[in-house]
């Protein structure tokens, strides 16, 4: 009677796995929305874009390890539910036609939209257009915008010379107004992180101080 009861009441593997797989659900439903609205990748970086205290990085990295995480319990779901599978599976097959129809519309439902989207075919292309339309509305002022991809992960002497901005002159006004760089090969995004600033904000800093043509 005991024996029974401990395994009544014990932890069941199978209610473990289908908890799991509605966590990964939610959480890949989550994640799959901020990376629909989230900027694209070069103005989320160089702003240091947020959404409620985590960047981009940390939204695709979620997204990216509960993707596999939930591949993996979807693995074990099947294992649990192998015999109950396998019977469903008989029985449609000997359905026959009704299995076949369901195939073919299930099929021409998923090339439909493989090829909306590969050759822009509305209504699949709106929610293209409606995905780049949000990721540009981030961008509110032209240094919002990087003038070239990862700037931020250049050296503050590396960008200035890409830049045509005048080095010491710039080293000269970040001091001025209490932004400390160690070096001139710091990189943009350290000297950033570090005054509490965003790339954008130092590029805004010294974009108007020109170096002489000489």
């Amino acid at each position: 009677m005991q024996g029974n009861e401990k395994k009544k009441h014990g932890i069941k593997g199978r209610a473990i796995v289908s908890l799991l797989g509605a966590w990964g659900f939610l959480i890949l439903s989550l994640t799959g929305l901020v990376l629909y609205i989230e900027p694209h990748g070069r103005v989320a970086y160089w702003t240091e874009w947020r959404f409620i205290g985590l960047g981009k990085e940390h939204w695709d990295g979620i997204h990216i390890v509960s993707g596999i995480f939930f591949i993996v319990t979807g693995a074990f779901h099947i294992y649990f539910n192998w015999k109950p599978l396998i019977g469903h599976i008989r029985i449609k097959l000997a359905e026959g036609i009704r299995l076949r129809i369901e195939f073919a519309i299930s099929s021409a439902l998923a090339i439909f939209i493989a090829a909306s989207v590969l050759w822009h075919i509305p209504p699949i292309a709106y929610l293209l257009d409606l995905n780049e339309y949000i990721k540009g509305s981030w961008v509110q002022r032209a240094e919002d915008k990087p003038p070239y991809g990862h700037a931020e992960l250049d050296s503050l002497e590396s960008f200035c010379s890409k830049m045509h901005i005048d080095l010491e002159q710039a080293l000269t006004k970040l001091k001025k107004l209490k932004i400390e760089v160690s070096s001139s090969e710091e990189k943009i995004k350290s000297i950033a992180k570090r005054n509490d600033v965003r790339p954008a904000d130092i590029y805004h800093i010294i974009k108007g101080i020109r170096r002489s043509p000489g």
